[in-house]
């Protein structure tokens, strides 16, 4: 919790309005990203380690302490912000619920996932009491919208059918150089993370299932997305009971998956 204080600090230092009073440009927002993503470089590898190692659970309430911080520290409102850069502050937050979360998913432990995007909370709006859940405040819509990630600098002109989803993704692949070294590798793992976060908003109050690279051309097999043979591979093998708990009776777990496999298909995109 000490290395979270440390991040928790460099979110607070990041300023959320121009220091100059003068116009908040996108060279700002790619900056803040940045600083926001190497907030994280001790952290995340801790998280990640401790998941892998974490196979029983007995640290699971520690993981969930964490991403409740940093989702304080994010979601908090300044007086006066610009949106763009208060929305940034959320980074952190999403990094961590993605390396946990993807470890998890690795160690057979879709709870875990489950656990920390649904039980930690924080608020969505100003002034507003009531709070949501932490994969509803990281969906890629309400975080970093693809209209503002085709401003970045750092694009160089060149175009992303999903360029959110690209930039995290690519943010969140430094964190596991070690553990997932293959690229394709990594990619079904991350695919699988976006898909299962978006299974969970699909399920929970607020916005429906995020886009992203999962939902791509490439991302299906046949009829079927490859993210969701994934999931249902986990649960022939008996990991379906935390899925089956967020479903809480009102639908099986096999027509949940159907019913979001129609959602997501009308997010495809082609280049």
């Amino acid at each position: 919790m000490g290395v979270v204080n440390g991040v928790v600090d460099a979110i607070a230092a990041q300023p959320v309005s121009s220091v100059d009073g003068g116009e908040v440009t996108w060279q700002m927002v790619d900056d803040a990203i940045d600083s926001h993503v190497r907030s994280m470089d001790q952290l995340a590898p801790l998280l990640i380690e401790g998941v892998w190692h974490d196979s029983d659970g007995v640290h699971d309430r520690l993981w969930v302490d964490v991403v409740q911080r940093l989702v304080d520290a994010g979601a908090a409102f300044p007086t006066q912000f610009n949106q763009v850069l208060r929305s940034v502050r959320l980074i952190p937050a999403l990094v961590a619920v993605a390396v946990i979360s993807i470890t998890a998913t690795r160690r057979n432990r879709e709870g875990l996932l489950l656990t920390v995007a649904t039980e930690v909370e924080g608020q969505s709006h100003p002034g507003f009491e009531q709070r949501v859940n932490a994969a509803q405040l990281v969906h890629y819509q309400r975080l970093f919208t693809d209209d503002w990630a085709k401003n970045l600098p750092r694009w160089a002109g060149s175009g992303w059918l999903y360029p959110t989803s690209h930039l995290f993704t690519t943010e969140v692949r430094r964190f596991f150089r070690d553990l997932i070294p293959d690229e394709e590798d990594f990619l079904a793992a991350y695919r699988g993370f976006e898909y299962r976060l978006g299974l969970i908003q699909e399920f929970t109050p607020g916005n429906r299932a995020m886009s992203g690279e999962y939902v791509g051309e490439t991302g299906w097999r046949g009829e079927e997305p490859q993210a969701e043979s994934a999931l249902r591979k986990q649960a022939e093998r008996g990991h379906a009971a935390p899925w089956d708990s967020l479903l809480d009776g009102k639908i099986t777990l096999d027509d949940a998956l159907i019913a979001h496999r129609a959602v997501i298909k009308r997010y495809q995109r082609w280049g």
